[in-house]
């Protein structure tokens, strides 16, 4: 008979307590890794929507999030997604642009309150640049064209607090109240068109996001 030396029992001890760690750092391990992939890809394209992006703007799906320095940003282009096809007001809503006209920044905003009951499809637009934070200014050029009249937009960081719940997609989480989120008029420039579909964007931004919320007349 051979005898087993006593060490080796004690040794496959040890290995077998140690492995229910070595798993629980694998697992972590992974699911960072997917963490991160899922952090840095691309947004989804956006599915059935009727608006036309031209230039560096791109129509997605609704992200997880547009809160500044977060996951949505780029360099490239600046993004558009659809919060809601069809939706009524519950209450008044202040706005901040309707008129076709030439907007440089928030400072040519006539503000205007939208009454209950009111019906609209509502877009939001969120530009975030990659490499805002490192001190040069990124600037983006586009044309949102809408197929129904836009209603008016919504600009200021106030009234896009204000807004952020009654029009807000479910499935995104947005900036929390106080956050700078208005386009600067000094380097932010946007126009609704004499047809009341064509909106125009040219934004420059360094390290904040521009965001606006687009209202349409709803189908």
């Amino acid at each position: 008979m051979i005898s087993i030396p006593r060490p080796l029992p004690y040794a496959a001890a040890l290995f077998l307590l140690a492995f229910p760690a070595c798993t629980q750092v694998e697992q972590a391990a992974r699911e960072a890794a997917e963490d991160v992939t899922q952090a840095t890809d691309e947004p989804a394209p956006a599915q059935d929507v009727d608006a036309t992006a031209v230039g560096e703007i791109g129509l997605i799906e609704a992200p997880v999030s547009v809160v500044p320095n977060s996951s949505l940003e780029s360099d490239e282009q600046i993004y558009v997604f659809r919060e809601h096809p069809r939706i009524t007001l519950d209450a008044p809503l202040e706005v901040d642009g309707y008129l076709p006209n030439s907007y440089d920044g928030s400072g040519d905003l006539v503000q205007r309150r939208l009454p209950a009951g009111t019906e609209v499809r509502s877009y939001f637009l969120h530009f975030d640049p990659a490499s805002g934070s490192s001190g040069s200014a990124v600037q983006k050029t586009g044309r949102l064209i809408f197929p129904e009249t836009i209603v008016a937009v919504i600009a200021e960081s106030e009234y896009l607090d204000a807004s952020d719940g009654p029009l807000g997609h479910a499935d995104v989480r947005y900036p929390n109240p106080g956050t700078k989120r208005a386009p600067e008029g000094s380097a932010d420039h946007f126009s609704i068109g004499a047809d009341r579909r064509t909106l125009r964007i040219d934004f420059k931004t360094w390290s904040v996001a521009d965001q606006m919320r687009i209202l349409t007349e709803a189908p």
